[in-house]
């Protein structure tokens, strides 16, 4: 059982206290997020351009998002240390995890409650939206399932009941309580959130087995994308739903096996798509069709059934979490390709001996942009996606609160990562791609600050990025040149 725990971290140490324990692990995974502090003091020292009062409320603001950020890397550390053997094997864990994990809780909603208010001096009705945004956070760590309803389903709920009277009186109510009272209704909804913060942590048994299983199945699907048709039983429904969503993948490999050539870009596009596998352009392609395809058959339906005006009522309000969604399913995958290079090592080694595979300083000419141009058409099939997604809305699309428009922004240029020096590379750890979505989400929110402020068009912003990566492109091409052969990847590491 030792063995099984201590791998988790938060046990009970000689001379430290369970809770210190608890605290001293989740210190450990907030080490690397350093630089978190970065951007408030960058934003509050541009603000401080017009004077001291802007200084402070940007650092507020920036600081409120950044402690988010922390937040998520708590909430991860916190669901980690939950293992059912600990949970059942060591007493009092799960008391001590529970306690931490609402004295956290509250103390970080309260603090983003009291930098928030530097806007409007409203700490009372911060502290609770933090409070919800985080607690549905952390949910969503416990189960998977819920970033689809947490992106998806809250968008086109509204849009369906923002009208009635049901909710016009519920948020009457809501406004009209905290109003008179706001000390009292912060108190009351912070009470239920942190009993659903204590009721989130499992005491082990056969139902915590379960949902940890499911959770590990999953991040071993994510840490794995490019082989996760590997982790199916042949003939499972899993086999099955993943060949329908894969159906690109196949097509192109039949289409390369056809027109085979001994030409190093001819082995060179098989060699990639043996690769990258699930992470390659045509099975992210071939989903998105089927997504898209949905979407679109959903449309239809809602303005045939709801009428024109409804109907597009209804896609309004879903766009934004749609549109998010959209680019996360093709954007995050491709944040997985260091840790597809070195799954696939020992088959970069076997592809080294096929006629025509381009060798020594060839081999990065060859395999660099093709690595690029992957990640770029992956990256241009969700942008046009949501850009035909923009024209079925009726109106302008000026008012749109499009959040895959500034992910595709903030994300391009990080499609130049893929130009790394992959031979002395480690393997990546388990936290690589955690901090690598906080590097992303960041000045996401940051260019939703900048367009809300200055009523500039997320568009602009994603031209500026296109331009910005075509240089990052220009100048990192020279350090490619030069770099050791890509594969076999971390053979000098």
């Amino acid at each position: 059982m030792s063995a099984a725990t201590q791998a988790h971290g938060g046990l009970p140490l000689p001379g430290v206290s369970g809770h210190g324990a608890i605290l001293r692990a989740l210190g450990r995974s907030l080490r690397g997020i350093w630089w978190l502090a970065l951007p408030p003091l960058a934003v509050g020292a541009i603000g401080s351009i017009r004077s001291s009062s802007a200084a402070l409320t940007a650092f507020s603001v920036a600081a409120a998002v950044a402690l988010q950020f922390a937040w998520w890397v708590l909430a991860s550390g916190l669901t980690w240390q939950n293992h059912p053997l600990t949970a059942r094997l060591v007493p009092s864990h799960v008391r001590q995890l529970r306690e931490t994990a609402v004295g956290l809780f509250i103390a970080m909603a309260a603090l983003c409650g009291l930098l928030m208010s530097a806007l409007n001096g409203d700490v009372w009705g911060w502290m609770p939206i933090f409070g919800v945004v985080m607690l549905v956070f952390a949910m969503a760590l416990r189960w998977p399932v819920l970033w689809f309803f947490v992106w998806i389903v809250p968008s086109l709920l509204y849009a369906q009941i923002k009208d009635t009277v049901p909710w016009r009186m519920l948020l009457g109510a809501l406004t009209d309580w905290h109003a008179h009272q706001p000390l009292s209704m912060a108190a009351v909804l912070m009470l239920a959130m942190s009993a659903l913060m204590w009721r989130m942590f499992q005491e082990g048994g056969q139902a915590h087995v379960r949902t940890w299983e499911a959770n590990r199945r999953m991040r071993e699907r994510l840490a794995n994308a490019g082989g996760s048709r590997a982790m199916s039983v042949p003939g499972s429904w899993g086999d099955r739903l993943g060949r329908f969503f894969n159906w690109g993948l196949p097509v192109w490999r039949e289409h390369l096996l056809r027109t085979a050539k001994p030409t190093p870009a001819s082995v060179a596009a098989r060699a990639e798509l043996g690769v990258l596998r699930g992470l390659h352009w045509t099975a992210l392609g071939g989903m998105v069709a089927i997504m898209y395809g949905a979407l679109l058959l959903a449309g239809v339906i809602m303005r045939l059934w709801l009428g024109w005006d409804r109907g597009a009522q209804f896609l309004h309000g879903a766009l934004p979490g749609v549109s998010f969604g959209l680019m996360c399913s093709l954007i995050g995958p491709a944040m997985g390709v260091a840790g597809a290079q070195h799954r696939m090592r020992r088959e970069q080694a076997l592809l080294l001996l096929v006629p025509g595979m381009p060798r020594g300083e060839a081999m990065n000419r060859i395999l660099a942009p093709r690595l690029l141009r992957n990640f770029l058409i992956a990256w241009g099939l969700g942008v046009a996606a949501m850009s035909s997604m923009v024209l079925m809305v009726r109106g302008g699309a000026a008012d749109l609160p499009l959040m895959g428009v500034h992910f595709a922004a903030v994300s391009l240029p990080f499609g130049v990562l893929l130009w790394q020096d992959w031979a002395s590379k480690p393997a990546p750890s388990s936290t690589r791609v955690t901090l690598l979505v906080l590097v992303v989400m960041l000045p996401m929110g940051l260019s939703l600050l900048l367009c809300a402020v200055t009523g500039l068009s997320p568009w602009w912003v994603l031209a500026g990025s296109v331009v910005l990566t075509s240089g990052l492109v220009a100048w990192r091409w020279r350090a490619v040149c030069r770099m050791p052969p890509f594969w076999p990847a971390g053979r000098k590491a």
